[in-house]
């Protein structure tokens, strides 16, 4: 990921997907009998662990 001029917002706030992403999950969470909040959390866990930034 290329490094952007951001200003974080002052209180957490619930992360926000496309529709075509939320689907994906969903499809997945119904393949996988998992509920969509373990599949998403683990989707981004395992993003998290590869990123990695450049300037």
């Amino acid at each position: 990921m290329k490094k952007e001029i951001y200003i974080p917002e002052q209180y957490p706030k619930p992360l926000k997907v496309s529709t075509e992403l939320h689907q994906q999950v969903v499809d997945l969470s119904r393949k996988t009998h998992q509920p969509i909040s373990k599949v998403a959390c683990a989707l981004v866990a395992f993003a998290l662990e590869r990123v990695e930034i450049i300037d």
